[in-house]
């Protein structure tokens, strides 16, 4: 099964649509809430330097501030995260057509 779907860059506005193999579905548990179940597929991410083939739940996050929550697992290692510092790592813009 394959799955297709969108995602808006929220820089220039300009919406890629992908496809990409289902990998599986995760059921993801809410807090006060019906747990949901959402599509799950790998795709390349890169911070920086570091790019890492990951599994993504995909989900609409057009409402959040955050357009995808990277977890400890990616960064493991590879990725050293300063809080009081923002948009620092270089290199990353270039890899959005590796997608």
């Amino acid at each position: 099964k394959w799955i297709k779907f969108t995602i808006k860059d929220r820089l220039d506005g300009q919406v890629y649509t992908f496809e990409r193999p289902l990998v599986r579905t995760a059921k993801i548990k809410r807090h006060n809430a019906e747990p949901t179940r959402r599509p799950v597929v790998n795709l390349p991410i890169t911070i920086g330097t570091v790019t890492r083939t990951i599994e993504v739940t995909l989900a609409d996050r057009d409402a959040f501030d955050y357009p995808v929550l990277i977890g400890r697992n990616f960064m493991d290692g590879k990725v050293l995260v300063d809080v009081s510092q923002r948009f620092i790592a270089t290199g990353a813009r270039e890899h959005i057509a590796v997608l």
